[in-house]
């Protein structure tokens, strides 16, 4: 009975501790960007300023502070950059667009924007360079098709490794806790049913009753700790002792009755 709890709470056990691997080590790849109030107003500002047509064209860099927006005239609509924050020590800038998610870039970065999701970045803001309260951005039109495609696909790809290597992780660890229950379940089998059977066959085997009670009374001394597995072997030695001579009874009496004071 005791076996057979300790073999559920093993399983359980296992069980348990590869949901909880599994829930610790399970991750979805996803691009998540700046989110920052973006409900921005040229108008609020007390500083900005209007990019002219030339230096959209050739991406001349600008010096820009934090707080500062950046509007740009693009088909018509106007644009504007907040310049959220300035990291010296980092050397980024974190930029908010309209009612676009904002993003931080790094120096030398570039991103790269579809404003009118048409499939094709019209605007281009990258970070030339950072020092203590303002920075140089370039703002540059483009007019690259197919740009949010490639992007998306990009993505696309890196989320499907990173699922195909959740799930060989996660077959792995499948194929780990199988294999550990059947050695265990193999194991217990061996233990229980095959040893058993194997030292009946040896007692079986044996010519001489003597030598088989010989045989029990030495696997007794071996497994007196274990109430169940002595007291079976106590009544197979009482069992055989009974079948034997007086002058064989005379030889193990001793050993015989040393036993019934360990198991009564």
């Amino acid at each position: 009975m005791k076996r057979g709890r300790t073999i559920i709470l093993f399983i359980v056990l296992v069980i348990g501790i590869s949901l909880l691997f599994y829930l610790s080590h399970y991750t979805q790849s996803s691009v998540t960007p700046i989110n920052y109030p973006s409900d921005i107003n040229p108008s609020s500002s007390s500083s900005a300023i209007d990019l002219n047509e030339n230096q959209l064209t050739s991406g001349e860099p600008i010096e820009v502070k934090a707080g500062e927006n950046v509007n740009a005239n693009i088909d018509g609509n106007t644009y504007s950059f907040k310049i959220q924050n300035i990291d010296s020590v980092n050397n980024k800038v974190d930029i908010l667009l309209n009612n676009f998610p904002g993003f931080s870039l790094a120096v030398t970065e570039q991103k790269k924007l579809d404003l009118n999701f048409d499939n094709v970045y019209e605007i281009s803001v990258s970070v030339v360079s950072v020092s203590s309260g303002s920075a140089q951005l370039s703002f540059k039109l483009l007019n690259e098709k197919e740009g949010v495609i490639e992007t998306v696909n990009s993505q696309l790809e890196k989320t499907l490794e990173s699922l195909q290597k959740n799930y060989n992780i996660q077959s792995g660890l499948i194929f780990l806790i199988v294999l550990v229950v059947v050695i265990f379940v193999i194991a217990y089998i061996l233990k229980t049913f095959l040893m058993p059977a194997i030292k009946n066959k040896k007692i079986n085997e044996r010519q001489s009753p003597t030598d088989a009670l010989d045989f029990l009374l030495d696997e007794f001394s071996k497994t007196k700790d274990d109430k169940v597995k002595s007291k079976k072997l106590y009544h197979r030695i009482k069992h055989l002792y009974n079948y034997l001579s007086p002058e064989e009874k005379s030889r193990f009496r001793t050993r015989v009755k040393n036993i019934e004071k360990i198991v009564e």
